[in-house]
């Protein structure tokens, strides 16, 4: 692993807290970034408590209105994606040269879910370590496409593949791919779409411990109309209906995180209305 000559860190945690037996609970930790210059991050370290779900790490961008201080719902308007987990340790490096740009006078958000499925009181929580470098020795930065779908359905004991579809910014290269879904899918694709058909890029079976597809070595370049499809095979074997939603027992989710070069201004969502494939 490469370390910069200028590394620092920068230690997060949101603490411990309590989950009742046989539920669940998100929290999130918010804090002020603790930099008074713009933060060039290019290794992310997570560890989360055993059992967490999933724990994502955002910024809150300079002149947004900030929640309260401290660990508690996660109840603000608008937060941009870092990095994310569902393993219960992350470390991630960026390529060399590379770093993600969080801005100052940001706050940051730590994202905390945790099931807990005992009888007994769990404990949630994660410990965050950013590996930071000047950003005035920062090449590229880093953007992260992070495509959100809408309307998630699967009627009561069937099976469903939904796909949705997002532009992507042309003279880019994607190097890194991941996926989050619940325990009712089965199967997570992403594919480049243009005029000529469907490139296929990824596939993760397991929805517990979504692969994280390294592409540095052989990264994607994005041209003019080109972008990304992404699809969720789905198996409701319940007796009701199935929504999307963020109750990882009940609800399900189909999102795709794409982690590319150079940055692209604006903001790294697209959200796209659920569609059935085959």
């Amino acid at each position: 692993m490469m370390m910069a000559p200028d590394d620092h860190t920068i230690s997060l945690s949101t603490g411990d807290f309590q989950v009742a037996p046989g539920s669940e609970l998100t929290q999130c930790m918010y804090l002020p970034l603790p930099s008074d210059s713009d933060v060039a991050v290019y290794r992310f370290e997570a560890h989360m408590r055993p059992g967490s779900h999933h724990f994502n790490f955002y910024y809150i961008p300079p002149g947004v209105a900030t929640p309260t201080q401290g660990l508690g719902d996660c109840n603000e308007k608008l937060r941009i994606f870092l990095a994310g987990s569902q393993w219960q340790d992350l470390d991630e490096t960026l390529p060399n040269g590379m770093a993600i740009k969080i801005p100052r006078n940001s706050w940051v958000v730590l994202e905390s879910h945790f099931v807990n499925a005992t009888n007994m009181e769990g404990t949630g929580g994660v410990d965050v370590t950013l590996h930071t470098i000047d950003p005035q020795n920062v090449v590229n930065w880093v953007g992260v496409y992070f495509n959100v779908m809408n309307g998630i359905h699967v009627p009561a004991a069937s099976s469903a593949v939904l796909a949705g579809r997002c532009p992507a910014y042309s003279d880019t290269n994607v190097f890194l791919l991941t996926s989050h879904m619940h325990h009712f899918g089965q199967q997570f694709d992403i594919n480049l779409f243009d005029g000529n058909g469907v490139t296929p890029l990824y596939t993760s079976t397991d929805w517990e411990h979504p692969k994280i597809l390294d592409l540095s070595s052989q990264q994607i370049a994005i041209a003019a109309g080109q972008g990304f499809e992404w699809k969720c095979h789905y198996y409701n074997d319940r007796a009701v209906d199935l929504y999307g939603g963020d109750s990882a027992v009940n609800n399900e989710m189909c999102i795709m995180a794409a982690f590319y070069w150079p940055a692209a201004p604006g903001l790294p969502y697209c959200f796209a209305d659920a569609t059935v494939s085959q």
